[in-house]
């Protein structure tokens, strides 16, 4: 499914790498480009005890790593100029419930968010 000159089977090689140096059970890797996937493989097992290998239809726990993707995005929207990430949170229009007792002179940022410094309470 690679794309001809993406570098791709490098990259899950270096990854695969990775993972059995760590001992890691499994790793997939997906790229998507304009809402299609481009890319997609694994390697590893999908259970150590049987020794199943891991297949390409395998559903993986992201966990936190999303937090990763939104910093990611935030990131971008701040290098294009869109997103003030140190413009404070209650000038946008969420309609979020928060409780900051310092709102007057320390007003929660989106990077405070995006670090989890705000120090919010009472959400």
């Amino acid at each position: 499914m690679a794309l001809a000159g993406d570098g791709y089977d490098s990259l899950i090689e270096e990854l695969d790498s990775i993972r059995v140096r760590n001992k890691v059970a499994a790793l997939g890797l997906v790229v998507v480009r304009d809402d299609r996937i481009v890319y997609l493989a694994t390697r590893g097992l999908a259970d150590r005890a049987s020794k199943r290998p891991i297949t390409d239809d395998a559903i993986f726990r992201i966990g936190s790593i999303s937090k990763m993707f939104t910093g990611l995005a935030a990131a971008e929207l701040a290098a294009r100029g869109v997103l003030d990430l140190d413009q404070p949170i209650n000038e946008f229009e969420t309609g979020a419930m928060y409780s900051n007792p310092w709102r007057a002179t320390v007003p929660v940022t989106t990077a405070q968010l995006l670090e989890h410094s705000a120090g919010l309470t009472g959400l």
